[in-house]
């Protein structure tokens, strides 16, 4: 952050007054999570929802943020999570179990775990498996 002189209150980059944490909207993602590519983050996710709502940044964050906090709240009291259209989200219990290292001849035992499981629906999956659109020129005969 050279060059920019810092100022208190506004974005360490460019100095926008209109800034979440240390850093402006614009800046916020980039500068502060260094997010990897092909990685969907929170903030991106709300940042496409704003886009295409045209609503701003930070009500599309506090929305997709509600959302993710209702889907935590219902898994954690055991409930299956079901999004039309997308799949659900439920509780897998694997068993406690023992296997035997061939390496070392020992046993290890693995204790049961609860994990969440995510299944999509079958009209998500048609929409992951679908070809993307191509304009063929018509053939000609």
């Amino acid at each position: 952050m050279k060059g920019v002189p810092r100022i208190p209150g506004k974005c360490l980059r460019c100095n926008n007054a209109k800034r979440a944490g240390n850093f402006c909207n614009k800046h916020y993602c980039e500068e502060y999570f260094k997010i990897p590519r092909g990685q969907k983050y929170r903030y991106i996710i709300a940042k496409e929802v704003s886009q295409l709502a045209g609503i701003p940044v930070t009500k599309a964050l506090k929305a997709v943020s509600t959302v993710f906090r209702v889907i935590s709240k219902a898994l954690r009291s055991g409930e299956t999570v079901r999004v039309v259209g997308f799949g659900y989200f439920k509780f897998h219990t694997r068993i406690a179990n023992s296997y035997g290292n061939p390496y070392y001849g020992g046993v290890t035992h693995v204790p049961e775990r609860t994990r969440v499981k995510f299944i999509p629906s079958p009209m998500f999956v048609r929409l992951l498996n679908e070809e993307p659109h191509v304009s063929a020129k018509p053939r000609s005969s």
